[in-house]
């Protein structure tokens, strides 16, 4: 599925002891994927359903779209407000979105970054779409609960699946990490404990603002 290497990008620490990985001059390392009506893809061919990958982080830019391409990017936290760049671009040079919508130029992306634990091929996903927020959300707090039982060095063992999800067009298929496992940086693979009940946490509907900071 690896059709572009890269080298490591630069590492900086948060506050909770994780060690993400960032891209430097540009989003993508390794292999671009993407998602689609349920379906995974990698240059216009299929995932094969079932395939498992290690999350290694998640990260936020805004991208300016035009004619059906990203032509800016911008990382620098904080960022800025997405709707003050869009007022900022005439409604008449937005373009239209597959529903025939207009879609402002300037858009909030979630990224996550992902790397197969056989061969190290890394790979990354990146999409503005509420689907997206909640996969990443969810996976985010999972990660956030286990790492205070076990520590900030486990990794979840993904795989990249879909789950349905209510919008205002109806039932659609969002794109889903389902944790398989847990893996520690040395290679164990980490066994969950009985777990305590978690408190409720409200996921965004589908149209919720999307501006809050996602990392793990």
């Amino acid at each position: 599925m690896m059709n572009e290497r890269t080298s490591l990008p630069a590492t900086s620490s948060n506050d909770d002891g994780f060690t993400p990985i960032m891209p430097t001059d540009r989003v993508i390392t390794g292999t671009l994927i993407k998602y689609l009506d349920g379906v995974w893809s990698e240059s216009d061919i299929t995932i094969p359903v079932g395939t498992k990958l290690l999350a290694l982080s998640t990260h936020q830019v805004i991208q300016r779209w035009q004619d059906g391409r990203v032509v800016e990017t911008i990382s620098t936290k904080p960022l800025p407000d997405p709707d003050e760049l869009n007022a900022q671009i005439p409604r008449e040079q937005w373009e239209v979105d597959r529903n025939g919508n207009c879609r402002p130029p300037w858009q909030l992306t979630y990224v996550i970054y992902l790397l197969d634990p056989s061969t190290c091929e890394k790979f990354t996903f990146a999409n503005g779409t509420v689907g997206t927020r909640i996969a990443i959300e969810t996976l985010a707090d999972r990660v956030a609960w286990m790492r205070r039982m076990r520590g900030s060095n486990v990794l979840p063992l993904v795989e990249l699946s879909a789950k349905p999800m209510k919008t205002r067009f109806g039932t659609k298929q969002r794109p889903e990490f389902k944790i398989i496992e847990w893996h520690s940086l040395g290679g164990a693979v980490v066994t969950a404990p009985e777990q305590p009940a978690l408190p409720s946490v409200k996921l965004p509907s589908s149209e919720e603002d999307m501006d809050d900071e996602i990392l793990f």
